[in-house]
């Protein structure tokens, strides 16, 4: 959350999502929306992330996805978002986050849409890192580095999902990556 005390709250379905996605052998992995913008606030997210997922099984990366830019002048909202703070901070902010990680022995990598990765973040500090890259009704991403995810629309249908889903297309072996690291 973005307000003054940035609760870092777990999605209320992610047990249950965790759950049946495991009862159908279906691979798991974890997208965590961050509002940190100091590295000691991706470090608490990262140990939040690793609490929720604490003895379970993990077979795709754990995203974090760096886009918020909530209204700073809003009451209750913090002072600062991830783009007031520029693009050198930020991309601290996300090594933070994903050594934190990767320290705990997990796969991570980085969301965010093409703009945010041309833009917002030195890709040159964070290319080691898988990027999972959003950019919807193109027939290929403007984004130029590699990716591993490419989320290309925000209007899928499940069975069984009320409204509409986001849909992607996945490049890499992810539990097999993940199995042999």
């Amino acid at each position: 959350g973005y307000g003054v005390g940035k609760s870092k709250n777990k999605d209320s379905m992610f047990e249950t999502h965790y759950k049946g996605f495991k009862n159908v052998g279906i691979p798991v992995g974890v997208y965590w929306y961050s509002c940190a913008y100091t590295e000691e606030e991706a470090i608490i997210e990262a140990n939040k992330v690793l609490e929720y997922v604490k003895g379970k099984q993990i077979e795709l990366p754990i995203f974090i996805d760096v886009e918020d830019e909530h209204n700073i002048n809003a009451s209750g909202c913090a002072r600062e978002n991830q783009v007031t703070i520029g693009k050198e901070k930020l991309t601290k902010v996300v090594e933070a986050f994903c050594k934190e990680i990767e320290k705990n022995g997990y796969y991570v990598g980085i969301y965010a849409s093409t703009y945010w990765l041309n833009t917002r973040l030195d890709m040159n500090i964070l290319e080691k890192y898988d990027i999972w890259v959003a950019h919807w009704w193109v027939s290929k991403p403007t984004y130029n580095g590699k990716y591993g995810v490419w989320q290309y629309s925000s209007t899928g249908r499940v069975n069984g999902i009320n409204g509409n889903v986001d849909l992607d297309y996945v490049y890499k072996d992810y539990p097999t990556l993940i199995k042999n690291n």
